[in-house]
């Protein structure tokens, strides 16, 4: 995978801490860049262009921008307020700088509809493209674009200058799709990954207290390790999101796929909620790619 721009990850593993903690741990665990929540942007209580420059000490890039908006929903008074809040956010990001702005759709309802916001994309793309961002719509278990006939149905009614791809695996594999295949099925439109992984099953007993012991062992502070071991204990049904490499999806046949199609994007790690300490959890994660990366480049 020597083609690729880098790989990433998503700081909402680090919910609790300040971004200038959240910088410093990526940098530890030499990932190349960050993806961000868009509310993290527009809400830090530190200068943004301070930000970058502790980003760049640290040699990590600041990559892309996740926002969650409804831009399907037949309500024009919907649309215009979450049109307006998506220009507004690619101004700022490129003023910062920051190239990939991730649009994702909350749960649907009865009021939203795919043509609808294949338009509203089309429109924000072309925005977007003026401004030097690209504009990557996130298909979402749960939302409007779901499955892959959903997918294909919003591309095909949107231009490739100005909508492209963020496929996740988690929620390709959570929808009912394989990974690999979903991503060569579209892989023309896509611009940007995130690898998540995703478990049918919950913790066992026996897993439940190897974690707690774990995080009991952990140098950090207590509350956090009181609020990760309460998780832990707490977590009790399956599907779940996971660490990567805990769970069922096939991140091999999905990096064999990547290679194939030389792809040279950015690759995101993204683990939602973490049950132990985020740095640790972050680790785990990216010690199992380069490891499946690796094995893959001593059998070329």
């Amino acid at each position: 995978m020597t083609k690729i721009k880098g790989l990433a990850c998503q700081t909402i593993t680090w919910s609790n801490y300040k971004i200038a903690e959240i910088i410093n741990d990526v940098s530890d665990l030499r990932f190349e860049g960050i993806e961000v929540p868009a509310e993290l942007i527009t809400s830090s209580n530190m200068n943004w262009n301070e930000v970058q420059s502790l980003a760049k000490h640290k040699n990590v890039q600041i990559i892309a921008v996740y926002q969650t908006a409804r831009l399907g929903n037949r309500d024009y008074a919907v649309r215009k307020y979450e049109l307006g809040k998506c220009k507004l956010l690619i101004e700022m990001l490129l003023s910062l700088g920051i190239k990939y702005l991730i649009i994702g759709d909350p749960p649907t309802d009865e009021n939203d509809d795919c043509v609808v916001l294949a338009e509203t994309l089309q429109k924000l793309g072309a925005f977007a493209r003026m401004k030097n961002v690209k504009l990557c719509y996130h298909p979402h278990r749960g939302s409007i674009v779901e499955s892959s006939d959903q997918v294909e149905r919003l591309l095909s009614l949107t231009d490739p200058e100005n909508l492209s791809l963020c496929l996740d695996t988690g929620h390709i594999y959570w929808g009912g799709g394989a990974p690999s295949e979903v991503i060569q099925r579209f892989f023309d439109r896509v611009a940007y990954i995130q690898f998540k992984d995703v478990r049918k099953r919950p913790l066992s007993f026996i897993e439940k207290v190897a974690e707690v012991t774990k995080i009991i062992g952990l140098n950090a502070d207590r509350r956090k390790k009181f609020r990760y071991i309460g998780l832990t204990l707490l977590e009790n049904k399956g599907p779940i999101i996971t660490e990567i490499g805990r769970g069922d999806v096939d991140f091999l046949s999905v990096i064999k796929q990547l290679e194939k199609n030389y792809y040279d994007g950015w690759i995101t790690l993204e683990l939602d909620i973490p049950t132990v300490i985020p740095k640790l959890a972050m680790k785990r994660c990216l010690s199992h790619i380069r490891r499946l990366m690796q094995s893959i480049e001593k059998n070329e």
